[in-house]
């Protein structure tokens, strides 16, 4: 049974399928003996164990799913903790959590080939004596258990599983529509923004009152100015409660984690605030617009995507999701300004060509996307943009409003 684990512990890594193996129990002796017997003969360079302190997870000062990724290991990895992740999950249920919420959050480590297993050593009374054959008898059990996980996660045909999701395509959004009539001088910019100050500068000490955090997440054609609205957003707060995310890049995912790994890790304490220019939507639309995945594995990600905000919101994250939009010929005098400004290369103007070519593709796939997933906990806020001053000023109201209702 020892060499049958090791041969799958290889067919692990080489697949990418990752095992989290959790231990309930009061004895601690007993679990570090057995955790040292089941990894004695594996690889140990591919091996985590790791101690899970309950009480800092139920005491932590955020949503607690944050917490338990932690744990998620690597693809082709395992991660043995001492202390019952599953039970740690079901106590949630009755505190912050909700069953649904904990269910999707397992079905979604079932789906990025995560096997989960959890073992109780509560009602065990052995010889812990490792020479001992009760104690290699216990130890085999454990073991067959694993590997009968691994085996049948190493047959599953996740294709067939999946086959029933399908790409949506309704949209009630036509950007087209907008009719970029909004115009905002500098000089009424900042008389009106005067307004916003003190509501600005009180929003983390009101997140911390009610045990909310906040993510203000910015989207949009490139061009269109997230970036000037965060910089905006920024001036107003003090730097020590927020933290401003670049979109994660090809080589974040590389490291092997599930890929909305990248994206909890954003995810503020309670009184703190995260800005993401892009999101896990660019994600998205990136993948399809370049055909990079097909419309049922867009459909996947974007129910996946649709679970995780309602996970955040159901635990005190207050989602603020901004559509930045401007004309097509708007963009085009933007490229051309930067091509002209040496302080703007930066900005990756082949890349911001070579999408435009793209224009057309990208807005049908986004006014889909928008429409699918604008959701009452997490609706999308659409932003003209084409006068800056007017799509910062708007950024700014719908922050104080959404923490004000």
């Amino acid at each position: 049974m020892k060499k049958r684990l090791e041969v799958l512990q290889r067919e692990m890594v080489a697949k990418g399928i990752s095992l989290i193996i959790s231990f309930a129990g009061t004895d601690e002796g007993l679990k570090g003996k057995v955790i040292n017997e089941l990894i004695l003969n594996l690889d140990q360079r591919n091996i985590n164990v790791c101690h899970l302190d309950k009480k800092e997870v139920l005491n932590y000062k955020g949503p607690v799913l944050k917490k338990l990724w932690e744990y998620v290991p690597q693809r082709g990895k395992m991660t043995l903790v001492d202390n019952s992740y599953e039970s740690l999950l079901e106590e949630q249920i009755s505190q912050e959590l909700i069953s649904e919420d904990v269910s999707e959050f397992r079905n979604y480590l079932t789906r990025n080939n995560v096997v989960s297993l959890d073992f109780d050593l509560n009602e065990e009374s052995i010889d812990l004596n490792p020479e001992s054959d009760q104690f290699e008898g216990f130890v085999d059990g454990l073991r067959a258990t694993i590997i009968v996980q691994l085996e049948a996660k190493l047959r599953e045909n996740s294709n067939e599983a999946e086959a029933s999701f399908s790409f949506p395509s309704k949209k009630n959004l036509n950007l087209d529509d907008l009719t970029f009539s909004n115009h905002l001088s500098k000089a009424e910019y900042s008389e009106r923004v005067k307004e916003f100050e003190d509501s600005l500068r009180d929003i983390p000490q009101r997140l911390g009152e009610k045990k909310k955090s906040l993510m203000i997440l910015f989207e949009g054609l490139d061009g269109a100015g997230k970036g000037t609205c965060i910089k905006e957003i920024a001036r107003h707060l003090d730097p020590r409660e927020y933290k401003v995310y670049p979109r994660v890049l090809l080589k974040d995912f590389a490291k092997g984690y599930p890929d909305l790994y990248y994206y909890w890790k954003a995810v503020p304490k309670y009184g703190k605030i995260s800005i993401m220019d892009r999101t896990w939507y660019n994600w998205v639309l990136d993948k399809r617009v370049n055909n990079e995945c097909d419309e049922k594995t867009s459909a996947i990600m974007m129910n996946e995507i649709k679970a995780m905000e309602r996970q955040m919101t159901h635990e005190g994250v207050i989602l603020l999701k901004f559509w930045v939009c401007i004309s097509y010929e708007e963009q085009g005098r933007r490229f051309a300004k930067r091509m002209l400004d040496p302080a703007m290369m930066e900005k990756s103007l082949a890349d911001d060509l070579e999408n435009r070519k793209n224009w057309s593709k990208f807005k049908e796939y986004a006014e889909i996307m928008i429409t699918e997933t604008s959701t009452a906990h997490a609706p999308w806020v659409v932003i003209e943009a084409n006068s800056l001053d007017y799509a910062k000023e708007m950024a700014l109201k719908e922050i104080i409003e959404k923490i004000e209702r």
